[in-house]
């Protein structure tokens, strides 16, 4: 299957304040990073993890992008979430043509063709996000909302290893 999995992972990290992931999602993006948790009346728990984007070629002024947003529902421990202090993982499946594609567009040089051949097969974009604490040491997975949802069928029995 051309399907390309790419998984980033951090340690150490807290709500709001900025970390580092071990590579970036994006070929050859940043690394710096945050996140955000929010809990809802509901008591369903909203995620969105921001990546910095150079968008200023380098100055102190950082941009950040969305790189993941989801939830998760029927939480035991929420102050476990609410205080969160310990690790992320963040995995993305794309088709293999989308990360040549990237590659492509970063080391292009101007005599470099303008397109790249890519098979017909269908891969589903799917991500998948986990926070560990390091109180507790439970796993939350969260499921994507918006464009982060998942493509395609799901299965329950799955895990994000």
């Amino acid at each position: 299957m051309p399907a390309k999995i790419r998984t980033i992972k951090a340690s150490s990290v807290s709500v709001g304040d900025f970390f580092h992931f071990n590579k970036s999602l994006n070929y050859k993006g940043e690394t710096w990073s945050k996140f955000t948790l929010k809990k809802k009346k509901s008591g369903i728990f909203k995620v969105t993890v921001f990546q910095e984007i150079n968008k200023d070629g380098g100055t102190a002024v950082l941009w950040f992008d969305p790189i993941y947003k989801g939830k998760i529902k029927n939480v035991e421990d929420t102050d476990d979430l609410t205080n969160f202090v310990g690790s992320i993982k963040l995995k993305k499946q794309m088709h293999n043509c989308e990360w040549d594609l990237q590659k492509h567009f970063k080391n292009k040089k101007p005599e470099d063709p303008e397109f790249i051949a890519c098979t017909l097969d269908y891969v589903p974009t799917r991500y998948d996000f986990m926070l560990k604490s390091d109180l507790s040491g439970k796993k939350y997975l969260f499921e994507g909302i918006g464009k982060f949802k998942s493509e395609g069928i799901d299965y329950l029995d799955e895990s994000i290893t």
